[in-house]
């Protein structure tokens, strides 16, 4: 089963880790339902801390899906997802969302790419070269052309992502702390300014109170005594 999904913030995950899983939720719920229909590979992986979630974890599930995706491994891809986790306790999730950029979509272009760069690489490789002499032979010589072309990219973009990941999520995660520290601090003065204020409102209103007798006894206070002399005789 996957884990329960962690909140923003979340400092085993980091900033980058929270998105990625929000952004991929659908895909995600088709992985669960594939390990819930293989329930004994998923408490596999769940022993083997392969669908723990952290930043390291994810960071090499990254790393893995992208080898897988960037070779020529149409058919056997989840059984190398699998065995790449398993050797480098990665994410499995993260391993098998990433390896979906070779897909039906991409697989020509990529397939092409491969052979094109791996022929280019063993015209140029200091070894003899052996004349194709049948069908079976081509077919070796440009499988063999397909692997060394992947290999040129699979290995790079592997690292590539999995140093890329750290860092632009640490670096995010530095940028949420820094935001969140400047609101607390924003906060810490609003709460001084009111205790400041507090003593001042209640010597107001103490005077207030103070007041408010000396006006009623006044108000108590018979007027002056009329003089007799200007009192009006009818």
């Amino acid at each position: 089963m996957i884990g329960p999904e962690p909140v923003p913030g979340d400092a085993s995950l980091g900033w980058l880790g929270v998105k990625l899983r929000q952004g991929t939720q659908p895909t995600r719920r088709r992985i669960q339902r594939w390990l819930e229909t293989h329930p004994r590979v998923s408490r596999f992986l769940e022993r083997s801390g392969c669908l723990h979630v952290d930043e390291a974890t994810v960071a090499r599930g990254l790393a893995v899906g992208l080898f897988v995706g960037f070779t020529p491994t149409v058919g056997i891809q989840t059984i190398m997802i699998l065995a790449g986790s398993l050797s480098f306790r990665a994410n499995f999730i993260a391993a098998f969302l990433v390896s979906n950029i070779s897909n039906p979509f991409t697989i020509a272009p990529l397939y092409y790419g491969f052979n094109r760069l791996g022929e280019w690489l063993m015209a140029r490789l200091p070894t003899s070269h052996a004349s194709v002499l049948d069908t079976g032979d081509e077919i070796a010589h440009e499988t063999l052309a397909m692997l060394i072309g992947s290999m040129m990219i699979a290995i790079p973009m592997a690292a590539i992502g999995y140093l890329l990941f750290l860092k632009l999520g640490r670096m995010l995660d530095l940028h949420a702390f820094h935001h969140s520290t400047r609101r607390e601090e924003a906060t810490r003065r609003e709460e001084a300014t009111r205790r400041e204020e507090a003593p001042s409102r209640g010597s107001a209103l103490q005077q207030d109170e103070t007041r408010r007798p000396e006006e009623g006894i006044s108000g108590d206070r018979p007027g002056p005594i009329p003089d007799p002399k200007r009192t009006l005789r009818f």
